[in-house]
Formats: structure tokens, C-alpha cells, sequence
């Protein structure tokens, strides 16, 4: 929609410390729009908080499965529970094809789930507690959009029109989105990379 934030590999989108961002306690959806093109590099969409084992973070990146198809992958960790879900192919090796993509990831209660261009791809349950940097230091706030927090995993691609809600969406909220449409009940951050190359 309009333009869109274009990442080489060394680039990325830094969310500004915002505190209503830093816990996420309860339900949430992050959704996003993206466009790639064939690589066998993992390259992360969407990286917050922290990394490695046994630390609270979100994020979603597009890899190669042991077939060598490009998947979609998220993932969430508290301090007590960690849940993991891959996509199959989810649409017939054109994830990587230089054409756009709408993901919304979501936390429904313990459940985390994954839909691409409105579609359900896979969710995964046994998430309890936050997920959480700490509020009070904004230091402690990494929100990364291109790259994990520490470089690894740069994005090569298109990003746009990312959203942030602090509930989870139901099925005719994320269509809406994919039509190009508005919803604003619960938003908390919008990124339309408007004027942005």
C-alpha cells in the first residue's frame, strides 16, 4: 500500500521504546506485509525483546525447510514456557518469489497462531506468563524489524504496513486487513512506511 521500507541486508527498522509495547501480558497480533525473493538464508520479519534460551522474546522469520522449501516460522518464550511452530510450504514455493505477504501472528490465551494472507497456517499451544522486556528501562525495550537484535539474520526484501494490537484478531479483522482495510480497535502501533524507500 503506497511505499514500503526496502531492506538490503544491512538495514533495519528500530521500534522506538514505548512503554504501552513493553509487556505483552496477556493476548496480542502483530501483523505485517513482506516480499522476498529466493534465498537460503534465514531472514527475520520480526524480532522482540531478547534472544537464547530461557529469555522472553517474540519473533517471526522465513527460513528453508529440511527440503529446502521457504516456511514461515514464529516463535514465543517466557520465563516458564516456550512454544515453536513451523508453516509447510504453505503456498506452493511462492513464499520467496518476490510477491507480497501478509502475516498475522497472534497470542489467543496459551496459544500461539500463525495466518499468511488471511489463511490459517499452524498454531501451537502451552504458552503461560508474559512475554516481556522491562518497562521501566527503555534500554531493556528491542523491538527489530530486518534482523535479530544482535545482526544475525538480516531480511534482503519489502516491508509494509506493520500493525500492532494488544488483543487477539479474530478471522474477520485479519481479512479486513488483507483487503486493504482499517481496523483500529486496540491498536497500539502502526508503521505504514509511507514515503519511505
Amino acid at each position: 500500500f503506497g511505499d514500503a521500507a526496502r531492506l538490503s541486508g544491512g538495514s533495519y527498522v528500530k521500534v522506538p521504546y514505548a512503554e504501552n509495547l513493553a509487556p505483552i501480558q496477556s493476548n496480542f497480533t502483530w501483523t505485517g506485509w513482506f516480499e522476498y525473493g529466493p534465498a537460503s538464508a534465514t531472514q527475520s520479519l520480526l524480532w522482540a525483546y531478547n534472544w537464547g534460551a530461557g529469555m522472553p522474546q517474540l519473533w517471526l522469520r522465513v527460513e528453508k525447510n529440511s527440503a529446502g522449501q521457504p516456511v514461515i516460522r514464529g516463535h514465543a518464550e517466557t520465563v516458564s514456557s516456550a512454544v515453536d511452530m513451523y508453516s509447510t510450504d504453505p503456498l506452493g514455493g511462492t513464499l520467496d518469489n518476490q510477491v507480497w505477504h501478509q502475516f498475522a501472528l497472534e497470542r489467543d490465551g496459551g496459544t500461539l497462531k500463525l495466518y499468511l494472507d488471511g489463511i490459517f497456517i499452524t498454531q501451537k499451544a502451552g504458552l503461560t506468563g508474559s512475554i516481556s522486556a522491562d518497562p521501566s528501562t527503555a534500554d531493556a525495550f528491542r523491538i527489530y524489524l530486518g534482523r535479530r537484535l544482535d545482526g544475525a539474520y538480516p531480511f534482503t526484501g519489502g516491508l509494509d504496513d506493520y500493525r500492532y494490537y494488544n488483543r487477539a484478531l479474530p478471522e474477520s479483522d485479519i481479512d479486513t486487513l488483507v483487503a486493504g482495510g482499517a481496523v483500529n480497535a486496540d491498536l497500539q502501533l502502526h508503521l505504514p512506511f509511507d514515503g519511505t524507500r
